[in-house]
Parts: structure tokens; C-alpha cells; sequence
């Protein structure tokens, strides 16, 4: 059985296949703990992130809405009187208008 071929012919020197199965060894470990440590985290938290702001943005709309209506109201009832003022203005305006021509 041939575990171990380098450039098509077996590595049959015993000292070789342990140090290549150890060199093969090492790098399945680093290469797992790369996946584990280092691109699932980076991937958790760009998914956590992108959640974290679509709650937040949901949240906002929740509360906006109706911050939005209320606030449209108060400022609505602040400004009644300024309109008022305005219409009363713009009619004594357009009497003196008329009366020019």
C-alpha cells in the first residue's frame, strides 16, 4: 500500500514518512485552526453586525414612525397661530393690491 509518494515513487526511508506525516500533521492543525480561530470568528461577527443593525434599523423604524406622527401634530398646533398671522397678513396684502389698480 502506498500511503506516502513523492514525485510518483513511495517514500520507503522510515525517518521520511514520520517527519512528512508530521509536516502533514502540523499543517492539517494549522489549517483547522485557522478555519476555528481566525475566519469564523471574522465571520460571526460581520453576520452578528449585519443582524445587530438590521434589528436597529427595524427598532428605529418602530419608534420613528410614530415619533414622526406626533411630532407632525405638535408641530402642527406651534404653528397654527403663525399661519393664522400669515393668512391675515397676505389678505390685507391683497386688499391693498386690488385697490392699486
Amino acid at each position: 500500500m502506498k500511503w506516502l509518494e513523492v514525485n510518483g515513487k513511495e517514500v520507503k526511508n522510515p525517518v521520511a514518512r514520520f517527519f512528512l506525516g508530521l509536516l502533514v500533521f502540523f499543517l492539517v492543525i494549522v489549517l483547522v485552526g485557522l478555519i476555528l480561530f481566525a475566519i469564523l470568528p471574522l465571520i460571526g461577527i460581520v453576520v452578528s453586525f449585519s443582524l445587530g443593525l438590521v434589528i436597529l434599523i427595524v427598532v428605529a423604524v418602530i419608534l420613528g414612525v410614530p415619533l414622526v406622527l406626533i411630532g407632525g401634530s405638535f408641530l402642527m398646533v406651534l404653528f397654527i397661530p403663525f399661519a393664522i398671522i400669515g393668512e391675515f397678513l397676505r389678505g390685507k396684502r391683497k386688499k391693498k393690491d386690488k385697490n392699486k389698480f
